[in-house]
């Protein structure tokens, strides 16, 4: 196991092309645990959206055709769940128009039900939804540290937000805690996806 860890090691040091690679992959493999260092239910929601992009071509589709992620948040009241819930909730349709109407995505938007803009709207609404359950930031970390403290459980906190948010799978659902800083997560679970 160890032989094939340092191989697989070794292959992605040469993968990066930085005479600083050995040092960028471990600091990925060195992450610090972040699950107690909670952040506002708006930056949860925006991380949240920027992982669903990270799917087959949503990023150069959605992320790419807006100038990045972070221009959703023009269109979507800074981010805010209950706003955008609240705004076009059962309504991805609407909700693809007013992202069209506000920042003018370049490129062909399909609008067709399999194409990726209606598939994404239907994860900004049910993410939106999802968050809408928690107070703010803070009761998010709660919940999630519940799940996330007791080995028993850690396993159901990407199973339930892959439930829980349309086009979120299992791998993305784990790159988002990831990227939140729930580490020991992405160690023992997630590393397999």
């Amino acid at each position: 196991m160890r032989r094939t860890y340092s191989t697989a090691k070794e292959f992605l040091i040469r993968q990066i092309p930085s005479t600083d690679a050995k040092r960028i992959l471990e600091s990925y493999l060195a992450l610090p645990d972040k699950s107690n260092e909670p952040v506002e239910v708006n930056e949860l929601f925006a991380r949240l959206l920027a992982s669903a992009q990270n799917a087959n071509m949503k990023a150069g589709v959605v992320g790419g055709s807006i100038g990045g992620i972070d221009n959703l948040g023009n269109a979507l009241f800074s981010f805010d769940p209950s706003k955008v819930e609240k705004s076009f909730a059962n309504n991805p349709g609407g909700l693809l128009e007013h992202i069209v109407k506000v920042l003018k995505p370049r490129g062909l938007v399909r609008k067709t039900p399999r194409s990726i803009w209606p598939k994404y709207c239907k994860t900004i609404l049910s993410s939106a939804a999802f968050f809408g359950q928690f107070r703010d930031g803070e009761d998010f970390y709660d919940w999630a540290n519940h799940l996330y403290q007791d080995q028993r459980s850690i396993a159901a906190l990407p199973m339930i937000l892959a439930a829980e948010v349309e086009g979120i799978g299992y791998p993305l659902a784990c790159d988002f805690l990831k990227e939140l800083g729930f580490v020991k997560l992405w160690k023992t679970r997630c590393s397999r996806y």
